[in-house]
């Protein structure tokens, strides 16, 4: 029931109540007054002689039925002719009589039966708010202290339940977003840890060679190469690394500047899938395009679209499935707003609970998925942060052991509206 309601309700009753037990009352000393006083034996009835004087000085008697009967004491009757009588009435009312002591009885219990009313009223009505108002209160005070875990009472008042009910839900996220900004922080030192050995191993890598060189064991040209390209090797490898954390960064700081122009897509995609070719057969794996042969014209910035890309072929290299030969194919289609572009590959798939955590930083997903790949869960958070950039969209949809669909769509030129950094 609404407050609305409920206030109303009670107001009625605190004022019906009240006034039938006050009707009830006044009835019962009405004919107390009227009926209360019985004829006694001493009542005489005095008949006064139906006579009056004529002009001529003579007496005449009047007939029985003009004559006059009085009274003097009491009686029902008597009573009820009184009650309307205003001589009578005035003396009755004078302290001491009996109706002034009807009156006043009245007036008492007037007094106390709405009072009674009134604070039935107030308690009823504080009893059905108050409770959950300071419920309200102590949580307040809970959560300030940083106590998140407990469930806040209800009440059976749809507007204070309606305010419990958003307090309550404010409650939880806010212990899921401390949760979360537990695992976010979490995750943060693991993957610095991860980042401290895998710089760590490198580095151990470039010292040791380089020492070799320095100490002649490298004795040969041959050997010689072979150490400094072991060593320009790790040092991309360390590059990458630094860049991809620089990128994450300025992306999360918003200070990361993009180049836009507009360009056509299919041709871009063309162009990038010959790269892709060439990372491929170093793998030994099996590359497929279906683009397009027309034009469409989109706002891109195509070094920062070209990373996305990068970072989606890196992953499909990393997660590979070790029982078949890798196999990329990219398509696509021209859409009534734009681009839709799929990314699939036969690697070891995605769980589709993980489809989505895995565009936060620093998720790594299921460890068996992960073992024995190298990374720190930044690339497709990186991706989508470029893609928000470019007004497109990119999600995943995974089949765990089977492989992973990655969807990129980009908006046509007239009706792009990516935010620019520049």
């Amino acid at each position: 029931m609404t407050l609305k309601k409920r206030l109303v309700i009670t107001i009625l009753l605190m004022v019906l109540i009240p006034a039938m037990l006050l009707m009830l009352l006044a009835s019962a000393m009405y004919a107390a007054y009227v009926f209360g006083e019985p004829k006694s034996p001493a009542d005489i009835q005095l008949s006064a002689p139906p006579i009056v004087a004529t002009e001529s000085g003579e007496f005449v008697v009047l007939p029985d039925s003009e004559a006059i009967t009085v009274s003097p004491s009491g009686g029902g009757d008597n009573n009820y002719r009184n009650f309307f009588n205003e001589q009578e009435f005035s003396r009755q009312m004078r302290p001491g009589n009996r109706l002034f002591g009807y009156v006043l009885a009245f007036g008492i219990a007037a007094l106390v039966l709405m009072g009674a009313s009134f604070a039935s009223g107030v308690i009823y009505l504080s009893r059905k708010i108050l409770p959950p108002m300071k419920e309200l209160s102590r949580s307040a005070r809970r959560i300030s202290s940083g106590d998140l875990d407990f469930d806040i009472l209800g009440s059976n008042i749809a507007e204070v339940q309606e305010v419990c009910t958003a307090f309550d839900e404010m409650r939880r996220r806010l212990r899921d977003q401390v949760a979360e900004n537990i695992r976010y922080e979490r995750e943060r030192n693991l993957m610095l840890a991860h980042i401290s050995h895998d710089l760590r191993t490198p580095v151990t890598a470039i010292k040791g060679y380089a020492e070799g060189l320095i100490d002649g064991v490298a004795s040969t040209p041959d050997m010689q190469r072979r150490y400094a390209e072991t060593i320009e090797q790790k040092a991309q490898t360390m590059e990458r690394m630094i860049e991809q954390m620089s990128n994450f960064s300025e992306l999360e700081l918003g200070r990361m500047s993009f180049d836009f122009v507009t360009g056509d897509i299919f041709d871009y995609l063309r162009t990038l899938c010959d790269d892709f070719r060439v990372d491929l057969e170093r793998v030994d794996a099996d590359f497929e395009a279906v683009i397009p042969d027309e034009k469409l014209d989109v706002r891109l910035d195509p070094e920062k679209l070209g990373r996305v890309f990068q970072n989606i072929l890196s992953n499909a290299i990393k997660y590979r499935s070790p029982e078949r030969k890798l196999s990329v194919k990219l398509t696509a289609e021209r859409t009534p707003t734009g681009v839709h572009i799929i990314i699939s590959d036969n690697g070891r798939g995605i769980a589709q609970s993980d489809a989505e955590k895995v565009f936060e930083g620093f998720y790594r997903g299921d460890p068996a998925r992960t073992a024995g790949a190298a990374g720190h869960g930044l690339g497709l958070a990186i991706a989508r942060q470029i893609m928000q950039k470019h007004g497109g969209r990119i999600w995943i949809t995974g089949r765990a052991g089977e492989g992973t669909d990655v969807h990129i769509t980009l908006i046509k030129k007239e009706d792009a509206h990516a935010d620019t950094d520049n």
